[in-house]
């Protein structure tokens, strides 16, 4: 928590619909914003040649997946997908101890906080030491998170089945809880242990392949009765479809419409091969999509129905999931991209005035945010100060003015522009801006 009041003056600060100069951000001795004002007053924090930006919020990440970066990538026996590459993750589940796992947890969160991350939906899928039921591990991703300064959404992952019906084999037992009377026990130890400034807990169904519906059912009305987010995948791939299909004779997304009340607090990761018409009735309902581009491109698993998500950004969050790549400027880029391939055009994600990168920023930042049902993702009052400030003279940026940097930042420049990440009011240092002037 900061000592005192601060307050911060960048060269250009985003205030939602455009860069302004001359802003003034007033921040609280909690670590919220308290106001915006015009410049004047003594700054505690400048950053000149730079500008201010919310801090990114990466709305789905499996951080110990950081460890299958150059693993799972050769394919000599044919054609790779997601199930040749979840044989690979399993046996890293294996190997890992709760050393191993805060290294690889606390390396894939600083790399988040350079990449400009302030926030991160943490899946706390990997839960117990190898041959125990101990849930040893959710302890160590908080410290891994709060050693790294990220604010943290715990999404504690239930998981009871192998897939459908399966017993779970060894890698999977160390996810599974034996009771959802465990598991909720489980929950209030987080809730007493978190930091109520940077962490929050949150509930994710790992899926109608390893949850049986009835106890998916009555473990998001728990959720919902505790009023938290609730995550859960669907249909990320087609293989994904013909399973339920056959076990239940509905699609995935259709049968979570007609088993649990869909609002704001429900986030469906992927939905890549959902229907038009069971995406029209989520979205209507409530509901958010957690996108993870660079992810499912990695896994070949295919893009969402275009048509169906334009026009709906409000409900569309990003994650870097499996966290082969950890960038939220290129999830962004890869996502409008993806979709101009597809559709043979440009300018997907425009809003009403016809521009991409405000849609795209937004969907990174208060998509992220809703998703995880956290006051971030805006430079506005009573939100918390989370910002990432980026570096108006790096070459890649250099020369464009208030109307084209958004463009320019989301749409052509890389990691290296990012100079710092605030969280909560407190700064990390990532790169100096080249001109400190």
């Amino acid at each position: 928590m900061p000592a005192s009041k601060s307050v911060i003056e960048a060269a250009w600060t985003w205030t939602g619909e455009q860069f302004q100069r001359d802003v003034q951000i007033v921040v609280d001795r909690h670590g919220r914003i308290e106001k915006l004002i015009p410049a004047g007053r003594p700054a505690t924090r400048r950053l000149p040649g730079q500008a201010l930006l919310p801090g990114f919020v990466n709305a789905r990440s499996l951080s110990f997946q950081r460890g299958m970066r150059g693993r799972g990538e050769g394919f000599p026996v044919g054609v790779g997908n997601l199930w040749t590459w979840r044989e690979a993750m399993y046996d890293l589940v294996l190997e890992l101890d709760s050393t191993s796992l805060y290294a690889l947890a606390s390396r894939a969160f600083r790399e988040m906080r350079a990449a400009g991350i302030t926030t991160v939906g943490e899946v706390q899928l990997l839960h117990h030491t190898l041959g125990e039921v101990d849930y040893a591990y959710d302890e160590v991703i908080l410290r891994a998170a709060a050693t790294s300064g990220i604010r943290i959404a715990l999404l504690e992952a239930y998981v009871h089945d192998g897939g459908y019906g399966l017993p779970p084999n060894d890698a999977q037992k160390r996810f599974a809880s034996p009771s959802r009377g465990q598991f909720w026990r489980q929950v209030d130890a987080l809730e007493a242990a978190r930091d109520p400034r940077t962490q929050s807990i949150g509930v994710a169904a790992y899926g109608l392949r390893t949850v049986p519906l009835v106890e998916l059912a009555e473990l998001h009305a728990e959720t919902r009765r505790r009023d938290l987010v609730f995550h859960v995948p669907a249909e990320e791939q087609r293989h994904d479809v013909d399973q339920c299909v056959a076990h239940y004779g509905k699609r995935p997304l259709e049968l979570l419409l007609d088993t649990i009340k869909i609002d704001r607090r429900v986030t469906v990761a992927h939905a890549t091969h959902a229907t038009p018409d069971d995406l029209a009735r989520f979205f209507a309902a409530g509901g958010n999509v957690c996108l993870a581009p660079l992810t499912e491109h990695n896994l070949g698993d295919g893009l969402i129905h275009t048509e169906s998500i334009r026009g709906v950004s409000e409900h569309l969050a990003l994650g870097t999931a499996g966290n082969g790549r950890i960038s939220m400027l290129e999830e962004m880029r890869a996502l409008e991209y993806a979709h101009r391939v597809r559709a043979e055009s440009r300018g997907i994600f425009r809003d009403e005035s016809g521009r991409v990168s405000k849609t795209l920023l937004e969907i990174a930042t208060r998509g992220g945010a809703r998703a995880l049902g956290l006051e971030t993702g805006r430079i506005y009052p009573g939100y918390w100060a989370d910002f990432t400030a980026i570096d108006l003279t790096h070459p890649s940026i250099e020369g464009c003015d208030e109307q084209s940097i958004l463009d320019a930042v989301v749409l052509g420049a890389g990691d290296e522009i990012i100079t710092a990440t605030c969280v909560g009011g407190k700064w990390t240092e990532h790169r100096e801006a080249r001109l400190q002037t």
